[in-house]
């Protein structure tokens, strides 16, 4: 353990500078931390960074009252909804365990933990060689063989206790050597499970049920490409099951060396029978379990000039785990009455479309009102853009991309009348906004805010342009703009909802009900000036969110009995009829973003919401029901996300708060198309 503190100087020089082995280092390394993270929390949140950080330097002084707790931290911060560098977490939780332990006068303890904390500072082997040290600290196998990530490194005679490994980063690369078998490595454990009690705090841990676990799976270089990786797994998991009735086996999906592509790796364990579960904090691999059985073995790669996204289209809907409609329909409130989503569903509709009023104030659909959709005629003008072109994702393999929310709104046309009521709403988009004419050269349109964030005198990392900016510099290409749809109430934003239930009041409704509505609005919008005036459309679209929100609730609550339309029928008569009945992640359209060219703030060429326009093009649209986590290897990692076809609204939640951008992979395309097998 000497020895292993002292090779702990190498990253924490003031590491034990008083000599002894229950010496704590004589300050933190709470400037590197900071410099290499900057932020705990993204989006930036300086408040709650700054908090947790305090929490975790609190331990220094050995008050262990307030050292650092990760998971009451991430209960506190509101995880996953707030999206949490689990790097930067893993580091100084770490750290602040190790100040705790050698408070205490743990000098094992202290000293594992310290060497955890390193590896969420130091990259490529000198981070191997640390975390080994902290395993091997923790299973008291300290003094034999190390193996990081398959790199044999000989040890000294076991009594000196000092491990030759390269520490530093200038160590010759000719004292390390690669192993020349293939093998799999698996062992049984035990997970230490905490308990709490009723007020948040931790009591005790108890062992839970043991599990096998395959921990590495390994094939030579001389013997790849001809089923090894494959037939040793099966071998192994018979040998598990044979010695081990009954106990669970699970898997960690993790990339032994740097060209293997995770994703790709996943898929190949899906197929032989394994699941993705929950990844916790500070994981680099993914955690599988055995739920299935292999399924036939397929070829490595596709035919020649085949994609590896092929025939979306064509898989049938029980292909997505499960039918199609089943997994719309768990989507839904569990308050919801069967009899309203049966009715809806039926008639190809999200239900969640006629959720009652609007904004805070919303409620469930209305059984009463059911029977409103039948008799309403909804009069569509004569269409601005033509049909668009169905494309492969396959063909922009290699592109990098960022995500967008979007809402469901339809467009390229105009609502001329419902029920013979004139409306003359233009539909604007959505998804759609990027092919519709009336766009111009725009591929994209939202709030400044999201575009053009600023952080001082400069552009956010998290705005919509630098993002683009970021990538094109990075990939040499403009960057593709993916948009992922939003539930059906998210169109409650845009101004088309409340214009539409405005225009079809104004023309619908008495005199006097018109005066008492303008009283009403205006105690919502002191700027209004009457449903007759001739700019009124102006007047509600210089307004925000909330109080469009709150003006589609007024008439929805108090004017439908006047001759008012429930916001219900405006959703429904402004959704894309291709995204009634999809789920909430889908993606549909693709777009392409000019990166030399800087956006345009003017709503009045831009967007009647949005004020902001990307420049660029719409590409096409994407065959079948792709979610967006399908695109987001990294991120679905992070969010412990093992079934992307099936995200927790939370996560989706996650994505509203900024762009998400990857690139398209062959090993993303393929594993697309592997889950619908």
């Amino acid at each position: 353990m000497a020895e292993a503190q002292s090779r702990l100087r190498d990253y924490f020089p003031d590491y034990g500078s008083r000599g002894s082995l229950t010496d704590a280092p004589a300050e933190t390394p709470r400037t590197a931390l900071l410099e290499q993270y900057g932020s705990i929390v993204e989006p930036y949140e300086p408040s709650l960074s700054e908090r947790i950080y305090n929490f975790a330097f609190d331990a220094l002084g050995g008050n262990t009252a307030t050292g650092l707790d990760r998971q009451r931290i991430q209960r506190w911060a509101g995880y996953p909804q707030k999206i949490i560098d689990q790097t930067a977490l893993a580091g100084i939780t770490d750290y602040s365990q190790a100040m705790q332990d050698y408070a205490r006068g743990d000098a094992l303890s202290g000293t594992t933990n310290l060497a955890m904390a390193a590896t969420s500072l130091i990259p490529g082997q000198q981070r191997q060689a640390a975390e080994e040290i902290s395993n091997r600290l923790l299973k008291g196998t300290f003094g034999r063989t190390l193996d990081t990530s398959n790199i044999q490194i000989p040890l000294r005679p076991p009594q000196t206790d000092v491990p030759q490994i390269p520490f530093r980063s200038d160590t010759p690369a000719q004292s390390v050597s690669q192993p020349t078998k293939s093998y799999v490595s698996w062992d049984t454990m035990a997970d230490e499970i905490p308990e709490y009690d009723e007020y948040g705090q931790f009591v005790d841990t108890v062992t839970g049920p043991e599990y096998a676990v395959i921990e590495k799976v390994y094939v030579d270089p001389s013997e790849r490409g001809q089923g090894k990786a494959r037939s040793m797994l099966r071998d192994t998991v018979a040998e598990i099951q044979s010695n081990n009735p009954g106990m669970p086996v699970r898997l960690n999906a993790l990339s032994l060396e740097p060209e293997t592509d995770l994703d790709r790796l996943v898929s190949f364990y899906e197929g032989e029978g394994f699941s993705e579960m929950p990844a916790s904090e500070g994981m680099d691999f993914i955690p599988m379990e055995l739920t299935g059985t292999p399924r036939q073995s397929v070829p490595d790669t596709p035919a020649q000039g085949q994609s590896a996204l092929r025939n979306l289209t064509d898989a049938p809907a029980s292909a997505l785990s499960g039918n199609y409609t089943d997994r719309i329909v768990q989507e839904y409130p569990k308050s919801y009455n069967p009899i309203i989503i049966d009715n809806y569903v039926n008639q190809g509709v999200d239900p969640r479309t006629f959720t009652a009023g609007s904004g805070s104030k919303s409620s469930d659909p209305r059984v009463g009102q059911m029977s409103i959709l039948g008799g309403t005629n909804i009069n569509i003008g004569d269409p601005r853009m033509g049909q668009v072109k169905e494309i492969d994702l396959g063909d922009y393999e290699g592109y990098p991309f960022f995500t967008s929310m979007s809402d469901r709104a339809a467009a390229g046309d105009v609502i001329l009348d419902i029920n013979g009521v004139p409306i003359n709403v233009s539909r604007r988009g959505g998804q759609n906004y990027m092919f519709d004419p009336e766009s111009g050269e725009f591929v994209w349109a939202s709030d400044k805010g999201v575009v053009l964030k600023s952080k001082g005198k400069e552009l956010s990392d998290t705005s919509f342009f630098k993002t683009a900016q970021d990538l094109k510099k990075t990939y040499g290409k403009d960057p593709l703009i993916i948009p992922w749809t939003m539930a059906p109430t998210g169109i409650d934003f845009s101004t088309q909802i409340g214009e539409t239930m405005l225009s079809y009041a104004k023309n619908a409704m008495s005199r006097a009900d018109l005066k008492s509505l303008d009283k009403d609005v205006k105690n919502i919008i002191p700027e209004w000036k009457g449903i007759d005036s001739p700019d009124w459309t102006v007047s509600f679209r210089n307004t925000t969110g909330n109080q469009r929100k709150a003006v589609s609730d007024l008439l929805d609550k108090k004017y439908v009995d006047k001759g008012g339309i429930t916001s219900g029928i405006a959703r429904y008569a402004n959704t894309d009829v291709d995204l009634r009945m999809a789920r909430d992640g889908q993606v549909m359209n693709v777009g392409m973003v000019d990166t030399d060219r800087y956006p345009v703030t003017d709503n009045r060429i831009v967007h009647p919401t949005y004020d902001t326009g990307l420049y660029g093009e719409g590409v096409g649209r994407i065959g079948g029901d792709v979610q967006v986590f399908e695109l987001l290897p990294t991120a679905r990692q992070l969010m412990g996300i093992s079934d992307p076809l099936n995200p927790a609204r939370s996560a989706l939640r996650a994505l509203e708060m900024k762009p998400y951008s990857g690139i398209i992979t062959e090993s993303t395309l393929r594993a697309i198309e592997d889950r619908r097998r």
